[in-house]
Order: C-alpha cells, then structure tokens, then sequence
C-alpha cells in the first residue's frame, strides 16, 4: 500500500501508444541488443553471482548454527540482527563513498570483502568473533548495493532502463534458485563450509568482472 502511494508522487512519463506487436517486437529487439553487449552481458550475469551468493550463504547459515553448536533459534536472530545493524551503517556509508570514489571502485571494494568474509564464517567458533563476521557480511553486502544498483542502471539509456533493470531480476532471481538448490546439495554432502565457498567464490567473481569487463560511465559534464 506504501508503495502504491508513494508511486503515485512520481513524474508521469509520456508514453506512445503503440500496436501491441510493435511493442512487442521492439521489446524483443531491446532484449536481443543487451546480450550483444559485452559489458550488459557482464552485468546480467554479475546480477546472478549478487543474489545468488547473498541468498545462497544465508539460506543455511541458521541450520549449520543450530547443527553444529546447538545454537536455539531465539539466539540465532541474534546473528542477523548483527548484519541488520551493520547493513544500516553500510548503505548510506557505500553510497557516500561512491560518489567520491565511484561507484565501480566502491563496489570492486565491498566485493572483495564480503568474499574475504563468508568464506571464513565457517571457521569461527560461536562466539564475539562469529558474530563480527557476520556483521562483515552484512556491512559487505549492504555497502556495494547502492554502487552497484547505480552503476547498473547508468549503463543503458534512459529509455531502456526499465527492460534492462526487468532483465536483471530476472537473472538475479534465477541466480537465488540455482545457488539455493545448489547449496542444498552441497550442504547435505559437504557441509557448510562446501556452501559459504561456492558463495565466496561467486561473490570474488563479481570483482573480478567489475574490474574486466565494466567500465563507470562518466557525467556528460565530466567528459573529455
């Protein structure tokens, strides 16, 4: 309901009444043009690590808490409420920083520690040290969410950004189910620390193709 209403306050853009098979043909052909770039193309699949790796290294980290210290559930809320507050000191810090830094630097940054993090999460005994990790992770993913998201959207013109950000939940939701199912595998045959790995791993990879494959694009007012 909030949602709706604060739509409501939004500009009206102006839109073209098309036949609906042109529109459909158009958005087709707008779709198509994505996957030929190679720099969308990087971005479509580091929206599948994103969600992917979060969700993935989240979804088991309360069975492998209660499995393996015999943590209560009314204790593991704990963990997440770490992450929770130090998420609220990452967002408004990542997108500070990443206007002065930009924001591919401050993503590439958050990445590499969010990796750093989930993979040693299995290593760490109950205790203050497991639950600054976790608030690593949670400072981690919180911090690279607003650069990225403006990064992203930056890449395309004005007029294809809503086709691109839907192609991009797309991947990025077909990237929670496969790392899900995945990790549920991994989990049952290896443990968790078979999951926080591929999660880290995932997350690693996400720097690496920031750094390869993007590059930030600048103000017009700022270029040569």
């Amino acid at each position: 309901m909030l949602v709706t209403l604060a739509s409501l306050a939004l500009p009206k853009a102006r839109v073209h009444a098309r036949p609906a098979s042109a529109r459909i043909q158009a958005s087709l052909r707008t779709f198509r043009s994505f996957l030929d770039r190679r720099d969308l193309l990087a971005a479509l699949c580091i929206a599948f690590l994103v969600s992917g790796g979060l969700v993935g290294f989240i979804t088991y980290v309360g069975q492998w808490l209660n499995q393996r210290f015999g943590i209560p559930t009314a204790s593991i809320t704990l963990v997440f409420m770490v992450g929770g507050i130090a998420s609220v000191v990452g967002a408004p810090l990542g997108g500070i920083l990443s206007d002065r830094w930009g924001k591919r630097a401050v993503s590439i940054a958050s990445n590499v520690l969010l990796a750093l993090a989930v993979a040693v999460v299995p290593l760490f005994s109950w205790g203050t040290g497991l639950l600054l990790v976790f608030g690593l992770t949670g400072l981690g993913a919180a911090f690279r969410q607003g650069p990225l998201t403006a990064l992203m959207t930056e890449m395309v013109p004005a007029s294809q950004r809503g086709s691109f950000i839907a192609m991009r939940n797309i991947s990025s939701q077909l990237g929670i189910g496969a790392v899900v199912f995945a990790g549920g595998i991994l989990y049952a045959r290896h443990g968790y620390v078979a999951v926080t790995t591929l999660c880290a791993a995932m997350t690693a990879l996400v720097a690496v193709l920031l750094t390869t494959h993007i590059t930030e694009p600048q103000p017009v007012g700022e270029q040569a």
